[in-house]
């Protein structure tokens, strides 16, 4: 079941795909043994968790993979547990025996859950010299809901361990009221593990998780602003323009904005000139990122331009603008050295660098001696990038040697200026010394920078897992801009995730921008939703990954919650972006009159791009 290609239609009731352990694995959802929550919300959410037998067939099979972690093994024996699967005793009762602490804690809670049979191993491991294994185990026979289970863990608190005696004690209150008995230890285990479990292999109210995730997503209005008007920004369609414009200066926000900014940079430019748009700080900070994040600066020149004249954007506006071409500052802003603050010096060094001319870099050799180390690398940074030959010797030696103080800063300025040949070359070697997470970030940046050898590196060092924050997406943008169908398979397969927003627009995007059918779905939300102009761009999105086909499909079959408001927007955007023979095919295909809500809406649309 394509979960994204059904987003519109998601109700709460709809049947649960069937889980896929590599996507669970990937989507981060066992990466954490326990999710943030107070006592009384883990005990409500417990109750929204169930499991089926896709559960246990999921858990098996991602328990045969090699390479899950302690953690995450942990919650695929949960899930065997959970399912109530006799035929996983054994498997259950051998990973009680053996393993990590985590691993062998898991099963023995699971055994407790499968509850037939378990009873003896349950009762030996009472008597674990591990007080906290043991205490999991006293719990796991009380789930078992026995009555011998409950008289052992009576007989524990009697026993010679005071340790044991006292966790027997308030489990059995945990067993009688769990409220009251408040947050214990194994409970508290038992309670993270079964919500991870059903996240991963079973049942998030009656779901499964990853619908749970989509339905909230799709529910946030900035998380379809930043997928459709982001990639709308990439058209060249007649129409696109004034639609990004009407959104700006209409509704506005951080993805308008920097829709604005990728679509008509020249026309932003007249707007903010002529007083007819007044960025706000927030606006204005949109705008430059975007600007260096899309490599806009020969576009959006004019926009430098007056962020040049601002105070606190001006150095920003400046390097920029160097990447552009254009270095009329340079020269006085070298003079002004001492008194720019480091970062201030950094831009400087960048800028410069970014010249490829060595006369204006007459004076990095002396910035080189900084005492602020970043200061002193990007000065070396920018020699090299000029063709010093003794700064691209020195970059090397220190690029090449991560035990040498203030290597991991040096590398990830590097990693910054990566499409440099320069330090790209001097990176690519490096590569291959690197370890962790740095091997992720050399990896994305050269790949990124169109180096398709570290692309490969890239792939073997994720291990089928996205990392989280900057790095995530950083990694997503690499393996976006790649191409490759078996990359964005693994982005389809990490998508969504849970309290992970800047990730999911950008694995979103780049599923939409490589035109991968799953991710449509996103899309087409936005298309049935409005605001208006955002649902016409959805539109176009469409038609341009897949053909104009789908919008004339998603008119013959409209959502059952779509209105006559929503069928002639959709109909306007059809007719817009399909022309007048648009009409001449409705009238075949849907035999929709004049006073058809699609049909009045496809004049309208036909007929304004008519004066484009």
């Amino acid at each position: 079941m394509n979960l994204l290609a059904l987003a519109p239609l998601l109700v709460p009731a709809c049947l649960p795909p069937r889980q896929d352990p590599a996507r669970a694995a990937r989507a981060g959802v066992l990466a954490e043994a326990s999710v943030q929550a107070a006592w009384p919300e883990r005990l409500r959410r417990d109750e929204r968790a169930s499991f089926t037998p896709r559960s246990a067939v999921a858990a098996r099979a991602a328990l045969e993979r090699s390479g899950l972690g302690p953690v995450e093994r942990g919650v695929a024996l949960m899930a065997l547990g959970s399912t109530g699967t006799t035929i996983e005793r054994a498997r259950l009762a051998s990973w009680s025996a053996e393993g990590t602490p985590a691993e062998r804690k898991a099963a023995i809670l699971a055994l407790g859950e499968l509850g037939t049979g378990v009873q003896d191993r349950l009762s030996e491991l009472c008597d674990d010299p591990d007080t906290e294994l043991a205490a999991c185990a006293a719990l796991a026979l009380l789930r078992t809901g026995t009555l011998s289970a409950r008289a052992r863990v009576d007989e524990l608190t009697r026993g010679g361990r005071s340790d044991l005696a006292q966790r027997a004690r308030d489990l059995l209150l945990f067993e009688a009221d769990p409220l009251a008995a408040g947050e214990l230890p194994a409970p508290r285990l038992l309670l993270d593990l079964r919500w991870s479990a059903a996240r991963a292999y079973g049942l998030v109210d009656g779901q499964a998780w990853s619908i749970t995730l989509l339905g909230e997503l799709l529910a946030d209005e900035r998380f379809l602003d930043a997928v459709v008007l982001s990639e709308s920004a990439r058209l060249q369609a007649p129409g696109v323009k004034d639609h990004l414009l009407a959104q700006l200066l209409e509704v506005g926000g951080q993805w308008a904005v920097r829709a604005a900014v990728a679509g008509l940079p020249v026309e932003l430019a007249l707007l903010v000139e002529n007083d007819l748009w007044r960025p706000s700080r927030a606006d204005w900070e949109w705008i430059l990122d975007e600007i260096g994040t899309r490599s806009l600066a020969s576009e959006a020149v004019d926009l430098l331009g007056i962020a040049r004249a601002s105070a606190g954007l001006n150095l920003r506006a400046i390097e920029l603008l160097s990447r552009g071409g254009v270095y009329d500052d340079l020269e006085e802003l070298s003079a002004q050295w001492e008194d720019l603050a480091p970062g201030e010096r950094i831009l400087v060094c960048r800028a410069i660098g970014n010249t490829h001319r060595p006369d204006v870099g007459a004076r990095l050799a002396d910035w080189g001696d900084d005492p602020q180390p970043a200061v002193a690398a990007a000065a070396l940074l920018a020699q090299a990038r000029l063709a010093d030959s003794r700064a691209i010797s020195r970059l090397r030696t220190e690029l090449l040697d991560p035990q040498q103080t203030g290597w991991a800063l040096r590398v990830r300025m590097a990693c910054e200026m990566a499409s440099d040949p320069v330090v790209g070359d001097l990176l690519s070697e490096a590569l291959e010394l690197c370890e962790g997470d740095w091997r992720l970030r050399v990896a994305a940046s050269l790949g990124l920078a169109g180096r398709p050898g570290a692309l490969i590196v890239l792939r073997e060092a994720l291990g089928g897992r996205l990392p989280d924050g900057e790095l995530g997406v950083l990694v997503v943008r690499a393996l976006g801009s790649s191409g490759s169908e078996e990359d964005l398979e693994f982005l389809a397969e990490v998508f969504p995730l849970e309290r992970r927003p800047l990730l999911n627009h950008h694995l979103a995007r780049a599923l939409v921008g490589g035109r991968y059918e799953e991710a449509l779905g996103v899309v087409r939300t936005a298309l049935w939703r409005g605001p208006f102009d955002r649902s016409v761009l959805a539109a176009a999105v469409l038609i341009d990954r897949v053909g104009i086909f789908r919008l004339r499909e998603e008119l013959a079959m409209p959502p059952a919650r779509a209105t006559s408001e929503d069928i002639r927007r959709v109909g306007f955007a059809l007719g817009e972006w399909g022309g007048l023979a648009e009409i001449d095919e409705l009238q075949r295909r849907l035999r929709a009159r004049t006073f058809d809500p699609v049909m009045q809406g496809a004049l309208l649309g036909a007929l304004s791009a008519r004066t484009h």
